[in-house]
């Protein structure tokens, strides 16, 4: 009974100590110039392999092991954001990014490989009425508020 005991104690110690070595590194991911926030800008640490991405409002939040940390903040046509910090407990970080490419207009044209495509026209099916008395009930125009009545 008592080498249970001590195995419940020494387990119970080992899972709180090993739940308080984590922080949480949260935040709003924006850009600097407009401040509106960035959707599924990039968060991640190099050194641990994880991430996460930011949500519709710039958000995001990645758990990560105390001590020192390193994390970086990525987006597409932005200058990216590195910061190396001791995390000791959970700590905002909002980040601003620099747009560094700025376009001005952007055209997209193509031509098809094929000649023998003649028209975009869609294909079409006539259905005379009769036809249409064997489709089965789902397809049928609903006309009272009953259900498939």
């Amino acid at each position: 009974m008592k080498l249970h005991l001590l195995c419940f104690v020494l387990l119970s110690t080992t899972t709180l100590v090993a739940q308080t070595q984590n922080a949480t590194i949260s935040g709003t991911i924006s850009d600097a110039r407009t401040g509106e926030p960035l959707l599924s800008a990039n968060i991640y640490n190099s050194e641990t392999l994880s991430g996460t991405a930011s949500n519709t409002y710039g958000f995001y939040s990645l758990r990560q092991p105390q001590g020192q940390t390193a994390v970086s903040a990525t987006f597409t046509g932005y200058q990216s954001f590195t910061a190396s910090f001791n995390l000791t407990r959970d700590t905002v970080i909002n980040i601003a990014l620099e747009p560094v490419i700025e376009l001005d207009e952007v055209v997209v044209s193509g031509q098809s490989p094929l000649q023998n495509i003649r028209s975009t026209q869609m294909g079409t099916i006539q259905l005379s009425p009769a036809k249409t008395e064997i489709l089965p009930a789902c397809w049928e125009r609903q006309t009272s508020s009953k259900p498939f009545s």
